[in-house]
């Protein structure tokens, strides 16, 4: 009976129709995640009920451009469709909060998710970005009491190393701006965290509230992707209101992270970056050892992770224009790498092996603003 309402709660024909459910139920990743929602999930624990329904998924694939200005109207409408909350009053047993997912027009297969509310996003994607990257910020207290410490390194070679994952169930850090997840990463975090077991079911509430925010997204939004494109899928994140005064910044945090998933799905863009990125150790290797000794301070898998390293080094270098930061005081520690390379990189990329590379770039409207 569990099953049967779990599977029309989560799978709904309209995100996930049962012919598609029952062969995914049959891949690996399918068995075990198949497992986990039949089990982990308690239909009689309110708290989960209330984050499930308070967390709407919208993803009618619609395809937007990153460069003519289409964005724009995805943006208003995932603004437009829930209230703002502040983060540290925000409650997903009583808040609503919004996901609008479009396609991206310019790169196969991207998809970009879109929150109005922040911690609703870091619920859904955290999990998932500290399994990847490694984040120091774990080393606080969380749901789970002190979080582990683990390592995971994700490298073209698929190196990856791990140990606890208690504490991705939810995630611990909420106040990252967007994400970046590609689908060989989704699969193995998914394999792993079906692997959970019910005692790190967070003991409050709130946290259980929180942690069906995650398993919402996973398993009727990543799970379907999965079962279509295997791994040849990337999907992006962002935040797209500002509850200060501070001006909207999510033009250039969709820049980056469009960069990211670039960097994802174009072998040749890889390629190009580590041949810079060997001519910079060669003749400027204090600069990437500024570049690191900062980076490792957020995510400690780059020491060692030449893919990661080279992925936030592209997405850093071409996210947002390096006359206006420079103007605005912000060109300090590794940021002011970006004028030093900015030009010789984009020259280097461009001519790499003939083929005329270029960094994506976001148009939106309210840039100029």
């Amino acid at each position: 009976m569990f099953r049967v309402i779990i599977t029309a709660l989560l799978f709904a024909p309209s995100c996930f129709g049962e012919e598609a459910f029952a062969d995914f139920a049959d891949t690996e990743v399918g068995k075990r995640i198949t497992k986990d929602i039949t089990t982990v999930i308690d239909l009689e624990d309110s708290a989960q009920l209330e984050g499930f329904k308070n967390f709407e998924i919208v993803d009618d694939g619609k395809i937007v451009s990153f460069t003519d200005g289409s964005l724009e109207d995805a943006v208003k409408e995932a603004e437009n469709k829930v209230p703002l909350v502040k983060p540290k009053i925000f409650n997903p047993l009583k808040d609503k909060s919004y996901m609008r997912c479009v396609k991206v027009k310019e790169i196969k297969n991207v998809y970009l998710c879109l929150f109005k509310n922040r911690k609703p996003m870091n619920w859904a994607f955290n999990g998932a970005s500290e399994y990847i990257e490694g984040n120091l910020f774990l080393n606080h207290r969380q749901e789970f009491g002190n979080a582990p410490v683990y390592k995971y390194q994700n490298t073209e070679n698929n190196n990856y190393k791990f140990s606890d994952l208690r504490s991705i169930v939810i995630g611990g850090y909420n106040k990252w701006s967007g994400h970046d997840i590609q689908g060989k990463d989704w699969i193995r975090f998914m394999n792993d965290y079906g692997k959970l077991s019910l005692k790190d079911k967070p003991k409050s509430r709130r946290g259980r509230a929180a942690m069906a925010i995650k398993r919402k997204f996973l398993y009727t939004f990543i799970a379907p992707k999965i079962e279509k494109y295997g791994e040849n899928f990337v999907v992006l994140s962002a935040y797209v209101s500002s509850y200060d005064k501070k001006p909207k910044r999510y033009p250039s945090i969709i820049a980056h992270e469009a960069l990211h998933a670039q960097f994802f799905m174009d072998k040749r863009i890889r390629q190009a970056v580590s041949a810079y990125m060997a001519k910079v150790q060669r003749e400027n290797p204090e600069d990437i050892k500024l570049f690191v000794d900062e980076m490792v301070k957020i995510y400690f898998a780059i020491s060692e992770d030449t893919y990661l390293r080279d992925n936030e080094w592209w997405a850093m270098m071409f996210d947002s224009d390096p006359e206006s930061e420079k103007k605005k005081g912000k060109l300090k520690g590794r940021h002011a790498l970006v004028p030093k390379h900015h030009d010789k990189m984009l020259k280097f990329i461009k001519n790499y092996n003939g083929w005329g590379l270029r960094p994506m770039q976001v148009k939106c409207e309210r840039d100029k603003k």
